[in-house]
């Protein structure tokens, strides 16, 4: 049986690949950290003889292959009167989920993980994967963390390509209403950068590379499946690109998409990258500059993959419910 950790609700890499383990007519079960916690749900837990067992099914027993997307609880806000004591309350059922869910994992650790939970928490660490694709002979962008509207002012001193910022973790969502917000990579302008306070949150800046194309390549077990962003990168009278983030392209009618060929010497390196980091898949993004040199930016563990799946007819669902049946059948014996 393949086991699928996720969120509750809708979720990108999840429902596609169910829909092909349905097609396939695989066994499969969805849990979520949320469940783990509902006092209405079917979780049973026996420390002495680590069983974990999940509407009715053992899951030490039953499962082969462990497909992870997500397994972390949404703890909820409990209002005691006092916001110091409420705040602390949070914080240490929080504490309690995470040791469930480390437990749960744990009891499951001799199955096959795609991908496992400490690599992709590893991974997710943007700093230390740029710094170790270095290593693996991949350019990277020249990247600061800086506190100080100094520190702000002596790098545009340094680089004529100019800098853009983007969130050291990954971007969230915000939702209000029918709305949904969430934060994008932008580069910074003079006039920005003079408005900055003396001091500020640590911020990641990173130097501009005016992109020809860009590249979303999905790793999975050793094959990459890449696909390219061609668009209108056209620029204002200051010469500034007038977008920094392809996810404010998506819809535009000058966007194509199209199924790519990364260079074989590219993908020895993003190997080598992905071997150190342990992980068996993720979705990589790279730009490829006006000079044709190949930036690495980010690797997620657990990215969406749906779009590019799509646009460029890579069939990626497909791909990992295969995978994940085979491996089930071979662990599960």
């Amino acid at each position: 049986m393949v086991l699928i950790l996720s969120y509750d609700g809708y979720e990108q890499g999840t429902e596609g690949v169910i829909d092909w383990l349905l097609y396939y007519g695989h066994p499969f079960l969805r849990a979520s950290a949320n469940a783990l916690l509902r006092p209405d749900s079917d979780w049973e837990i026996s420390i002495h003889d680590g069983q974990v067992n999940f509407q009715g099914v053992n899951l030490k027993a039953e499962t082969g292959a462990i497909y992870f997307r997500r397994f972390e609880a949404k703890i909820p806000y409990y209002d005691v009167g006092d916001p110091k004591i409420s705040r602390q309350l949070q914080q240490e059922l929080r504490g309690e989920a995470e040791r469930l869910t480390t437990f749960v994992a744990d009891s499951l650790a001799d199955k096959f993980w795609l991908p496992t939970i400490a690599a992709a928490n590893r991974a997710a660490n943007k700093l230390s994967t740029l710094t170790l694709a270095s290593t693996c002979g991949l350019a990277v962008p020249q990247t600061h963390i800086c506190r100080s509207r100094k520190e702000v002012s002596r790098l545009f001193e340094s680089c004529e390509e100019g800098w853009i910022t983007k969130p050291i973790e990954y971007c969230g969502y915000y939702s209000r209403d029918e709305f949904a917000y969430t934060t994008f990579t932008s580069r910074l302008n003079s006039t920005q950068v003079a408005e900055l306070p003396e001091r500020f949150y640590p911020s990641l800046l990173q130097q501009c590379i005016p992109p020809s194309y860009e590249v979303r390549s999905f790793y999975l077990m050793g094959q990459f499946y890449s696909e390219a962003t061609l668009t209108d990168c056209s620029t204002t009278d200051m010469g500034e690109t007038t977008f920094m983030d392809i996810k404010l392209k998506t819809n535009d009618e000058k966007t194509r998409y199209v199924p790519y060929q990364l260079p074989r010497a590219i993908e020895k390196k993003l190997e080598r990258l992905m071997q150190l980091l342990d992980l068996n898949t993720g979705s990589i993004d790279l730009i490829v500059s006006e000079t044709g040199e190949y930036y690495f930016l980010e690797v997620n563990p657990c990215g969406q993959f749906s779009a590019p799946s799509e646009r460029a007819n890579l069939q990626l669902e497909k791909r990992v419910a295969e995978t994940l049946i085979e491996k089930d059948l071979h662990y599960g014996k």
